[in-house]
C-alpha cells in the first residue's frame, strides 16, 4: 500500500524513511536513526549552504567556509572538493552539461558584495562572472538555468538603512527592481516565465513575468498568504508536472500550497507543533519530501503533494541541529544537510548496492561471446566490469568477446547513491579451445593471376557426414572460377552430393557449397574422419588485373548468406553443428619487385613443377647428405612453418602414399608464398 501511495518509490526499494513510516503507522518504536556524515568541520564554523543533485544525481554541496565558497561533489565512485574564492550565500543550479553556483562576493576592485556565478564543465571551473551592478549590498542569490542554459537569477539588495528590495535579471538584459522584500525564491514555470516568491512584512508575495514574450516585465506582486498579524517563514519552492509548490512555516506548523487551482489559497498542513525552517524537494516521479526542525532535531515527511504520513525523526543527538535542506533523487533516496554545532553534516537513506550478475554462457569454445546479465540489488548508478583478460566496461549489461582459450575471472563492482558495493562479485568463465572450426587459408597473388586455389580448412572432433561452406567476397577484386575437390581430404571419399551456388552481384556476392558423402543407396556410411586443419575443398579464383598492389581482400566465411540464406555447418549423426568461423584468411595482392619472385608449388623441392617422391628424397639429401641443394627453399618447406626439417619429407610421403593432408598454398597450382619467413624467396633465374 505504501509503495502505491508513494509514486517515487519503485517496488522492492525500502528507504529507511519508509521503514520508519511503516513502524510508526503500526505503532512500533522508531528504528535507529541513520548515521550523520561529516562534510566540513571548519574551526570558524560553516556558514550558509545549499544541497543539490547534478544531472547525473551526484550529491553536491556548496557552502561558506572561512569566508570562501567551497563546492563538494560526492559521486558513487569519486569525491571532489573545490574552493572557488571569497563569497557568501551559495546557491547551486544544474543543467545537462554543467554545474553552476551563484554567490555574493566583493567585485575585483573592492566594494559592496555583488552577485557572481561560476560554472564547472567536466572538471574545470570558469572564472567568476559578475551578474549584478549598481550600488547597494547584494545577498541571497537564487539561480535557475534558462531554457538556453543562460542564468536567470533573483537576489536581495540593501542600500544602507533602507529596507531590502528583490532584484531580478536574465543574462543579456538589465536588472529589474521587483519590489520591497527579502529572502527570494525563484522558479521557472512550464512556459519559461519566472516567478519570484519573497517575504514582505511577514507575508509571502509572488511576482511573475507577464509572459514568455515579455521577459523581465513583471506583474505587480500579489500577497499569496494574506495573514497580516501572523508571520510566515521564507518560502521554499519546487516545480513538478507544471505545478509550483511552496512550503513555509506559520506559528510552528509546516504548510504546503500550490497554484493547482490558479492561486495559492489551497493550503495543506504537512506537520504541526513546534516545527520551523522547512525545506522541500519533489522527485521526478512525484515523491515529495519535507525536512524541518523540531525540538532541536531534524524531522522529515516523505509522501506526495497530497498525502503526508506521520513525521520521522532522522537526527537524535544531544547537539542542536539547524538549517535543514534536502534533495531527493529518482530512486526516492533522500539527502538531508544540516548544521550541528557550526559544522556541516548530511544523512541519507541510500544504502550501498550489492553487485551480482550471471554469464550467458559461462563456458564455450573460443572465440566466445559472453553476455553479462546484471542482477545487482539496491540503487545502482554505475557499473565497473573487469573481464579478466585486461579489458573493462562501464555498461550495465555488456557483451564481451573472449578470443583465446583459458580461464578468466570476471568481476563487477556497482555503485549508487549509497556508495560502492562492499563485496565484489566474481565468476569464472571457461573458454575452451575450438573443437569445430572452419577457416580460409592465406594466399598471395599478383594482379591478373588465374587459377589461384584458396583452401577451406576444417577442424572437427567428430567424423562428419557432410558440410556446407558459405562465404562472401569482393567481386571487384577476385572472380570465383570453380570449386575444386581434387586436392582435398574429400577427393578419395567421392561425395555423392556436390552442389554449388554462386553470385557475383556486387550488392550481394556469395558462394554456397553443399557436400554430402553418402546419400544414395547402397548406403555405406562414408565419413570424413575427425581432424585438424583438413583441406576440405579449394575455391579457385582469378585475380582481376585492376586489383591494386599492396592491398588485400578476403573470402569471408559468413552465416545467413545466400539465396536462400544458409549457414556454415558440419553434419554429424544427422544433426547440424555450427563451427566457429575464423576471421583470418586473406588474399594479399603483391607489389611486383625486381628480381621478381618465381611461382612455385608447395613441396616441389627439386623445381620440376610437380610433387612426387623425388622431392622427399631431395629434401632428405639436403638435410643429411651434406652436398645437396634444393631448387626453392619455400617449396621445400612443405608444412609452411618457416623452416626446412625432417617433418617436411614425412609430410610429403604421408600425402602421397597414406592419403594425408595436402600441403598448404600454393598448391596444387603454382603461386606465391603467403607466409612471411626467413627462407629465401624463389626467384626467376
Amino acid at each position: 500500500m505504501l509503495m502505491g501511495l508513494l509514486p517515487g518509490v519503485a517496488p522492492g526499494r525500502h528507504p529507511w524513511c519508509l521503514v520508519h513510516l511503516f513502524l510508526l503507522l503500526a505503532g512500533s518504536a522508531v528504528a535507529e536513526t541513520p548515521q550523520a556524515i561529516l562534510v566540513s568541520d571548519s574551526d570558524s564554523g560553516v556558514g550558509n549552504f545549499h544541497v543539490g543533485l547534478d544531472y547525473f544525481e551526484n550529491l553536491t554541496l556548496a557552502y561558506e567556509e572561512e569566508g570562501e565558497i567551497v563546492v563538494q561533489t560526492r559521486g558513487s565512485t569519486f569525491f571532489e572538493n573545490a574552493t572557488l574564492g571569497e563569497g557568501v550565500d551559495p546557491h547551486l543550479a544544474f543543467d545537462p552539461l554543467a554545474t553552476h553556483v551563484a554567490y555574493a562576493a566583493p567585485p575585483a576592485g573592492g566594494g559592496p558584495r555583488k552577485i557572481h556565478i561560476q560554472s564547472r564543465t567536466g572538471s574545470l571551473w570558469s572564472h567568476p562572472a559578475q551578474l549584478s551592478l549598481g550600488d547597494g549590498e547584494d545577498r541571497s542569490p537564487e539561480l535557475v538555468p534558462g531554457p538556453d542554459r543562460s542564468p536567470v537569477i533573483a537576489w536581495e539588495r540593501r542600500r544602507g538603512a533602507e529596507s531590502a528590495h528583490i532584484w531580478f535579471r536574465r543574462q543579456g538584459q538589465a536588472g529589474v527592481d521587483i519590489a520591497r522584500g527579502e529572502s527570494p525564491a525563484l522558479v521557472l514555470d512550464a512556459a519559461g516565465r519566472a516567478s519570484v516568491f519573497f517575504l514582505k512584512d511577514g507575508d509571502i508575495f509572488r511576482a511573475r513575468e507577464e509572459s514568455s514574450d515579455q521577459p523581465s516585465f513583471f506583474q505587480p506582486p500579489r500577497n499569496i498568504t494574506a495573514t497580516p498579524f501572523i508571520d510566515e517563514s521564507p518560502p521554499r519552492v519546487a516545480v513538478h508536472d507544471g505545478r509550483i509548490y511552496i512550503v513555509f512555516e506559520r506559528e510552528g506548523s509546516i504548510y504546503l500550497s500550490s497554484d493547482r487551482a490558479g492561486d495559492f489559497r489551497d493550503v495543506k498542513l504537512v506537520a504541526a507543533g513546534g516545527a520551523s525552517s522547512p525545506s522541500l524537494a519533489i522527485s521526478a516521479h512525484g515523491a515529495a519530501a519535507f525536512a524541518y526542525l523540531k525540538g532541536g532535531d531534524v524531522e522529515i515527511v516523505l509522501g506526495t503533494t497530497f498525502f503526508f504520513p506521520e513525521p520521522v525523526r532522522i537526527t537524535s543527538s544531544a547537539q542542536i541541529e539547524s538549517s535543514p535542506s534536502l534533495v531527493i533523487d529518482s530512486f526516492a533516496n533522500l539527502f538531508v544537510g544540516f548544521h550541528r554545532e557550526g559544522n556541516l553534516f548530511y544523512v541519507t537513506d541510500a544504502g550501498p548496492p550489492q553487485a551480482g550478475f550471471e554469464t550467458l554462457p559461462g563456458r564455450g569454445e573460443a572465440p566466445l561471446i559472453v553476455r553479462f546479465d546484471d542482477q545487482s540489488t539496491g540503487d545502482v548508478t554505475s557499473w565497473q566490469w573487469d573481464f579478466g583478460d585486461g579489458t573493462t566496461s562501464m555498461e550495465r549489461e555488456p557483451e564481451h568477446l573472449y578470443e583465446t582459450s583459458g580461464e578468466y575471472v570476471a568481476s563487477l563492482i556497482v555503485s549508487g547513491p549509497g556508495g560502492q558495493s562492499p563485496i565484489m562479485e566474481r565468476k569464472t568463465i571457461l573458454v575452451q579451445s575450438p573443437g569445430n572450426l572452419l577457416r580460409v587459408g592465406d594466399v598471395s597473388v599478383f594482379p591478373g593471376q588465374e587459377g589461384v586455389h584458396v583452401p577451406i580448412l576444417a577442424t572437427h572432433v567428430d567424423p562428419a557426414q557432410g558440410l556446407t561452406v558459405v562465404a562472401t567476397y569482393d567481386p571487384r577484386v577476385i572472380q570465383i572460377a570453380s570449386i575444386d575437390l581434387s586436392v582435398s581430404e574429400l577427393s578419395a571419399l567421392h561425395p555423392e552430393l556436390f552442389a554449388v551456388q554462386l553470385s557475383d552481384d556486387p550488392d550481394e556476392p556469395f558462394v554456397t557449397i553443399g557436400i554430402l558423402l553418402d546419400v544414395q543407396t547402397p548406403y555405406d556410411g562414408r565419413l570424413l574422419p575427425a581432424g585438424e586443419d583438413q583441406r576440405v575443398l579449394n575455391i579457385v579464383t582469378n585475380v582481376r588485373p585492376e586489383a591494386t598492389p599492396g592491398t588485400s581482400t578476403r573470402i569471408e566465411l559468413k552465416n545467413e548468406t545466400g539465396r536462400p540464406p544458409l549457414n556454415n555447418i558440419f553434419t554429424v549423426n544427422g544433426f547440424s553443428i555450427l563451427p566457429v568461423l575464423d576471421v583470418e584468411g586473406s588474399i594479399s595482392i603483391e607489389q611486383l619487385t625486381f628480381p621478381p619472385p618465381r611461382f612455385f608449388i608447395r613441396g616441389d623441392a627439386d623445381g620440376t613443377g610437380i610433387l612426387n617422391l623425388t622431392d622427399a628424397v631431395v629434401t632428405l639429401n639436403y638435410l643429411f647428405g651434406g652436398d645437396a641443394d634444393v631448387a626453392c627453399e619455400d617449396g621445400a618447406d612443405v608444412t609452411d612453418d618457416g623452416s626446412i626439417n625432417v617433418t617436411d619429407p614425412i609430410f610429403t610421403l604421408n600425402y602421397l602414399f597414406r592419403a594425408g593432408q595436402p600441403p598448404p598454398p600454393p598448391f596444387p597450382e603454382a603461386g606465391l608464398d603467403p607466409s612471411p619467413d626467413e627462407l629465401e624467396t624463389c626467384r626467376l633465374r
